[in-house]
């Protein structure tokens, strides 16, 4: 079978998907280790027997419902590759603009005075490994990853030692088991967060399209106690107390950058004011819609 012939059968079997040709060619790229580019000029390359059965279990995954990125454990992200598993979230685009704002703050920073950043619901570690990438071998920086999930903790590390080294990430990365910052007493000068933000009704929807992605990493709504609590339905139940506890947490004039739906940006930016923050900003991904807000402890 040819790569052209591959591609227009199995194309038309991946009946769930958004983007059945791409789900194919990041197959095929991974399998034949070639870039797309290779692939599209390659049409007529015939496919071995190996490669056809390794294709073949892979679609028979991806039919199930099961990311691309799960399949061949891996994402890029910020211009780097990430391993990713089930236990974290797959990172996203728009996650690359909390990282662009904090890579500005610590460009501002001439004085060198950020010098302990902790990312909070790490996950993958895509948030502070590609900061730390960026500075690595200009500014000294330490850095605190923490999750309340030890094996999403587990996959951090390894993304922090596959990237950034062994020896950057056992002098200048500590991993915390916590959820949010409970019981962390460190002080920082910017925290960054992606934490779970959508409302519960809208996460049901999501998973509605078998993406398997874990639904802890994405309830925002997971931490109220009652259906009945006022608040329920606003994907704030970690947004709250992380700001409470990154208030009390940052030195003075330390920065909080946090990404959020469009479902509650608005009131992630009254709480960070109730709380005390003030020069309070929201900045818009590239589809319009509010996605990372930042606030400065005075």
């Amino acid at each position: 079978m040819t790569i052209s012939e591959f591609r227009k059968e199995q194309t038309k079997q991946l009946l769930n998907s958004t983007t059945p040709s791409l789900d194919v060619d990041c197959l095929l790229c991974e399998v034949l280790k070639k870039n797309r580019s290779w692939i599209l000029a390659h049409q007529d390359e015939m496919l071995d027997e190996q490669s056809l059965q390794k294709l073949n279990s892979f679609i028979q995954q991806r039919k199930t419902g099961l990311p691309v990125a799960y399949i061949i454990e891996k994402k890029e992200f910020f211009g780097l590759e990430f391993f990713v598993n089930k236990n974290v979230l797959i990172p996203k685009p728009d996650t690359e603009l909390l990282v662009e704002k904090a890579i500005q703050d610590i460009e501002r920073n001439s004085e060198n005075k950020i010098l302990k950043i902790a990312d909070v619901c790490t996950g993958s570690g895509c948030v502070f490994i590609s900061i730390a990438k960026q500075f690595e071998k200009t500014k000294n920086i330490k850095y605190f990853s923490t999750d309340v999930c030890h094996k999403a903790l587990e996959v951090a590390k390894q993304n922090s030692e596959n990237i950034l080294g062994k020896d950057f990430t056992k002098n200048n990365v500590e991993f915390i088991l916590a959820d949010l910052l409970d019981n962390v007493t460190e002080k920082f000068d910017m925290i960054v967060s992606n934490p779970p933000y959508v409302p519960r009704s809208i996460v049901n929807d999501l998973l509605l399209d078998g993406r398997r992605e874990p639904p802890l990493a994405l309830d925002g709504d997971a931490c109220y106690i009652s259906t009945t609590d006022s608040n329920y339905g606003d994907g704030m139940s970690l947004i709250r107390p992380l700001i409470k506890q990154s208030f009390e947490l940052l030195n003075d004039n330390g920065i909080f950058l946090i990404e959020t739906g469009e479902y509650n940006a608005h009131l992630t930016r009254d709480y960070l004011s109730e709380i005390g923050f003030s020069n309070i900003t929201t900045f818009e991904d590239l589809s319009g819609q509010p996605r990372v807000t930042r606030a400065i402890k005075k």
